[in-house]
C-alpha cells in the first residue's frame, strides 16, 4: 500500500448518490423516531409510577387521620372518666376515706389523661394537614 496517497471520500469525488444521502437521512429520522417514542413511554410509565404513589400516600394519610379521629374518641372517654374518679376521690379525700397521696396518684392520672388527649388532638390536626397537603389543598 502506498503511504503517499490520501484517501478521498466518496462524497466528495461525486460518487455518492443522492439515494444512498436519502437512505442515511431516513435512517437516521427513523432512529430519532424510535429514541423519541422510547422517552414518550418512559416519562408515561413515570406518570404511572407517580400517580400510584400519590394514591397510596394519600390513602396512608386518611388512615391516619381515622386512627387519629379513634384516639380522640378514646381519649375523651379516658379523660371524662379521669375526672369522675378525681371528684370521687375528693369527696372520699374530704371525708377521710383515702390518704392525701391516693388523691393526688387521681390527678396525676387525670393529668396524664388530659397530655394523651391533647397528644391525640395534635395527631388528628397534624394528620388533617398532611391530608390537606396531599390532596393539593394546601401549598407546601
Amino acid at each position: 500500500m502506498d503511504m503517499n496517497r490520501t484517501f478521498i471520500p466518496a462524497r466528495e469525488l461525486g460518487l455518492w448518490s443522492s439515494s444512498a444521502s436519502a437512505y442515511l437521512r431516513r435512517r437516521r429520522v427513523g432512529h430519532l423516531e424510535e429514541e423519541a417514542q422510547a422517552t414518550v413511554e418512559a416519562e408515561q410509565a413515570h406518570t404511572r409510577d407517580l400517580e400510584k404513589q400519590i394514591r397510596s400516600d394519600i390513602e396512608q394519610v386518611v388512615s391516619d387521620v381515622q386512627a387519629a379521629e379513634s384516639k380522640i374518641k378514646i381519649s375523651e372517654l379516658q379523660l371524662q372518666q379521669a375526672h369522675e374518679a378525681v371528684a370521687i376521690a375528693r369527696t372520699k379525700y374530704e371525708t377521710g376515706s383515702i390518704t392525701n397521696l391516693d388523691f393526688l396518684d387521681t390527678e396525676t392520672a387525670e393529668s396524664e389523661a388530659r397530655l394523651l388527649n391533647l397528644q391525640a388532638l395534635y395527631r388528628f390536626v397534624i394528620s388533617k394537614y398532611e391530608l390537606d397537603r396531599a390532596i393539593g389543598a394546601v401549598e407546601f
